[in-house]
């Protein structure tokens, strides 16, 4: 009776060691630098909805091995700015983070200093390898110390090195 009981707590741990390792690992590896095209969506700053912009996103894992990871470190190059964040890995492929806060000069009224954050949600709709070569990201921007206070878009972009 001792022996099996062993046999089936040991083929139990093992088990769920096999496990947690797939989940280390899950969904591709979100890593190099994406060129993002995108089209703004619902805001208050007086931006036509439907305008397009371009950004570009570096991303650097920051676990070895292959597979996603459980965080990653993004820099967004918008026009002039650099904005930096830590995304964090919701589901396999699925990444979402806080970016900021970073200064912002408000259209209304003119030239005066607010901030801004942004949330990112990053998806992985392509990858080949084990690597993301295409992405989605819903950007949501929140604006303080301005009558605007928004901003929503959408970003999709693929690997460009």
């Amino acid at each position: 009776m001792r022996k099996p009981m062993i046999a089936v707590v040991l083929s139990s741990l093992l088990a769920l060691a096999v496990a947690n390792l797939g989940v280390a690992g899950s969904g591709p590896r979100l890593n190099g630098t994406f060129e993002m095209t995108g089209k703004v969506g619902d805001n208050d700053i007086g931006v036509p909805v439907g305008t397009e912009t371009t950004d570009t996103y570096v991303f650097k894992s920051t676990c070895g091995g292959s597979g996603g990871c459980a965080k990653v470190s993004l820099s967004r190059k918008s026009g002039n700015r650099n904005l930096k964040s830590t995304l964090s890995r919701k589901a396999p492929g699925v990444y979402k983070g806080v970016e900021g806060p970073a200064p912002y000069v408000c259209v209304d009224p003119i030239g005066t200093k607010g901030q801004f954050t942004g949330s990112h949600k990053v998806t992985v709709t392509k990858a080949k390898k084990g690597k993301a070569t295409k992405i989605t990201d819903k950007l949501a921007i929140h604006i303080t110390g301005c009558n605007e206070t928004f901003e929503e878009g959408t970003m999709k972009g693929s690997l460009a090195r």
